[in-house]
């Protein structure tokens, strides 16, 4: 039997807390929730293309925090200037801000394999997509009617960004990283 110190009362030998004020008894070793959630990663392997993916939207997210905080910044150095929009500038700002949060919490929840998460990055893949043939036929109408070198450039980064969101999406479709969304929830 064990006695809890502050009450006198008396609790078996497998009791870990006292039943009134749920404190921890001499000799008890508590159980960590950390424990639990070490235990759930062991049983997920999580591929190395996977977490990638998932950095990417933590990476989106805080470029977006820092797009934020630099636009706070230019808003309170630019609002004397007449010829500054402040009310657009702090609009933008808000953008950031509640996009980083989303992105970041995006790729929290990828890690985590939720159904939802992978749902809203598989959207925002497709949004991608739409956003880079627009950035394209923009580019490519700009590089024929001017020609000038800046075109190029952004064409290149656009390309770049398509095949790094089209890996994305099929890192996102394939077999092995689908059923751990499926097995796990």
């Amino acid at each position: 039997m064990k006695q809890y110190p502050y009450c006198g009362a008396e609790y078996p030998d497998d009791a870990i807390a006292c039943a009134i004020d749920d404190t921890l008894l001499p000799g008890a070793a508590p159980v960590p929730p950390a424990a639990a959630i070490a235990s759930r990663k062991e049983r997920i392997k999580i591929p190395l293309s996977f977490s990638i993916v998932s950095y990417l939207f933590f990476a989106e997210g805080a470029i977006r925090l820092i797009g934020f905080v630099v636009g706070v910044y230019a808003v309170l150095v630019l609002s004397d200037d007449p010829k500054t929009n402040v009310s657009v500038m702090f609009c933008r700002c808000l953008l950031n801000l509640i996009l980083g949060v989303f992105f970041v919490l995006l790729s929290r929840g990828l890690r985590r394999c939720s159904r939802v998460s992978r749902a809203c990055a598989l959207v925002l893949i497709w949004l991608g997509f739409i956003g880079l043939a627009v950035g394209v036929f923009r580019c490519s109408v700009t590089l024929h009617t001017t020609g000038h070198q800046a075109a190029k450039e952004f064409l290149l980064v656009y390309v770049l960004g398509f095949l790094i969101t089209l890996w994305a999406y099929r890192v996102l479709t394939r077999e092995d990283v689908r059923d751990l969304f499926f097995k796990s929830g």
